[in-house]
């Protein structure tokens, strides 16, 4: 379901704009996939905040997103795995390959707070050494890409390419990642970390892209000195541009 409103990450371009992904599963499965420009060399990154609303006993672990290759196969990889802990905690982790070994971070997270989760594919020179990966982050983003992350996985065969995000609610899992209450929103994907975790909004945003600001300034007009006074939404680029006659 899509309902409002949309999370919100202090810091990341995806905080606030539009509503959110709501992931509720009843133990049958759904596969939503939405393409992008094929990659097949170098590293792939999905940006997105998340939040799990409820996680009760019937949920032991599962995943609501992760990539799938453009070979025609249903082949889901790199997922941001959920583990249930209590009904109000969890340990996140991700895998490479379909039905091979879980890899997962001895951290805690929380029920009801909105986290920021960048997944990884990185394509490796060889065979069968590309590599998942999970960053996961309570607060602040990062300018740029930390040396390690929380956990990663190349268990199994690599991937030719990927070519598509996906979302899914218990779609071939087992066991069942059952009534949980799993929001998805902001997904952003690049090739790089400044053009995945920090590219601006293109698609579902709220209002168009190019916003006119309230905008005083005192003395008005001016010769050499103004001050400019302006309020944002939330973290954006903004341009001023200063005219004569």
């Amino acid at each position: 379901a899509v309902t409002a409103p949309g999370l919100e990450y202090p810091g990341y371009v995806g905080s606030g704009r539009g509503n959110t992904c709501l992931i509720t599963n009843s133990g049958e499965g759904d596969v939503l996939l939405h393409s992008f420009a094929s990659v097949n060399s170098g590293s792939l990154y999905l940006s997105f905040m998340f939040r799990v609303d409820s996680l009760p006993s019937t949920s032991s672990m599962g995943y609501g997103i992760c990539f799938n290759p453009g070979d025609g196969r249903t082949s889901l990889n790199t997922q941001l795995y959920i583990k249930r802990l209590s009904d109000s905690s969890f340990s996140v982790g991700t895998r490479k390959y379909e039905g091979l070994a879980k890899h997962y971070s001895n951290d805690t997270f929380s029920t009801g707070q909105t986290y920021l989760a960048v997944l990884k594919y990185q394509f490796v020179a060889g065979a069968d050494n590309d590599t998942s990966s999970l960053y996961l982050f309570q607060y602040g983003v990062p300018a740029a890409e930390p040396p390690m992350p929380l956990v990663s996985s190349h268990d199994g065969p690599d991937f030719i390419n990927m070519a598509f995000v996906v979302l899914t609610n218990n779609y071939a899992q087992s066991p069942l990642f059952d009534g949980v209450k799993l929001r998805i929103d902001g997904i952003r994907v690049g090739t790089s970390w400044q053009s995945s975790v920090w590219a601006m909004p293109t698609s579902v945003h709220s209002g168009s892209r190019e916003s006119l600001i309230p905008l005083s300034n005192v003395p008005n007009p001016f010769r050499s000195h103004t001050s400019l006074q302006y309020e944002l939404p939330s973290r954006g680029w903004v341009l001023v541009q200063l005219l004569n006659a």
